[in-house]
């Protein structure tokens, strides 16, 4: 199993990566310095959104799964999702993502 940073320092470093790339995203709700879940709100140029999350796979490795929006559905829907999220998990981390000029950063770490 991968020893992992924390969510914290994953998510400086995604901001940073994401400022360098000159892509627009945003911490919309900061979590747990070391442990809280990620999810990643991606907008779209038409008013869409979709919604990513960061999970552990059978073997211990983080991937990113699509938690609804593929294809993408209404903005709304997506922040009804999330409060149903932090709704049971009060400890998540929420960036926005603008999916115009890039998609999620976290992707490449």
């Amino acid at each position: 199993m991968t020893r992992s940073m924390t969510t914290v320092l994953l998510v400086d470093a995604a901001m940073a990566m994401a400022n360098r790339s000159l892509v627009s995203m945003v911490l919309v709700r900061r979590g747990d310095h070391d442990h809280g879940a990620i999810l990643v709100r991606l907008d779209h140029p038409d008013g869409t959104a979709s919604l990513e999350s960061r999970v552990l796979d059978i073997d211990g490795e983080y991937k990113w799964s699509v938690v609804m929006g593929d294809p993408p559905v209404a903005a709304a829907a997506v922040e009804a999702r999330l409060e149903q999220e932090l709704s049971f998990d009060p400890d998540c981390w929420v960036l926005a993502v603008d999916s115009a000029v890039g998609d999620n950063p976290l992707r490449r770490m």
